[in-house]
């Protein structure tokens, strides 16, 4: 009984890889067929995201819970959305959140720059940020 109820719950997790040879396949939970890991995926990701930029000129990294609350998908999510809406008004409440919290910045940060990067993946990969493409949507300084 047991052999055949593993055997059941074997076929029912394989049948949807059938999907992967259809013109329009169907993804539904709980069967997918893992799209996510049987597409191509290009040399490029493109993402918005938030840089602070020290008296030296150099970019940091803003941690992303300075960005906005949550996991770090949600804030990504979050990020395109406000820029979206608003990208000024989303830069103001970033470098308000980072004046409130100093310690939070990696250096002391003039100015935060909200933009969106079309980045490399090989690169990435290989140790190496190089973006295609890079649109600045809002800069507010940090400093009161």
């Amino acid at each position: 009984m047991i052999g055949l109820c593993c055997a059941g719950l074997l076929a029912a997790t394989l049948a949807p890889i059938v999907q992967n040879w259809r013109a329009v396949p169907s993804d539904d939970l709980p069967w997918s067929y893992y799209p996510m890991f049987s597409q191509p995926v290009g040399d490029s990701y493109e993402v918005t995201h938030v840089v602070g930029i020290d008296r030296g000129r150099r970019e940091h990294v803003v941690p992303y819970r300075y960005v906005s609350t949550g996991g770090l998908n949600e804030v990504r999510g979050y990020t395109r959305r406000a820029v979206h809406d608003d990208a000024q008004r989303f830069c103001a409440a970033v470098a308000q959140r980072l004046r409130a919290h100093p310690q939070a910045a990696p250096a002391e940060l003039r100015e935060v720059v909200v933009r969106t990067g079309d980045y490399v993946l090989t690169a990435f990969y290989a140790g190496r940020i190089e973006a295609r493409s890079l649109t600045e949507h809002a800069r507010c300084p940090v400093e009161p």
